[in-house]
């Protein structure tokens, strides 16, 4: 699977379960922050070559 591919299927499926869950963002960016201070991040990257990603997460 190409990176664009990759990336449209993050759009349709995986973002607007995000969004749900408070988070902010589009194509492969996301933060979402809280009322007690916390900022919540994830950011995905596609292999260009296909066939797996990265998914980093990060909180503070």
């Amino acid at each position: 699977m190409n990176t664009k591919d990759f990336r449209k299927l993050i759009r349709v499926y995986f973002a607007p379960k995000l969004h749900e869950l408070g988070f902010m963002g589009t194509d492969h960016h996301f933060v979402k922050t809280t009322d007690n201070h916390f900022i919540y991040t994830l950011v995905i990257q596609a292999d260009k070559s296909g066939g797996s990603c990265v998914m980093e997460m990060g909180g503070i």
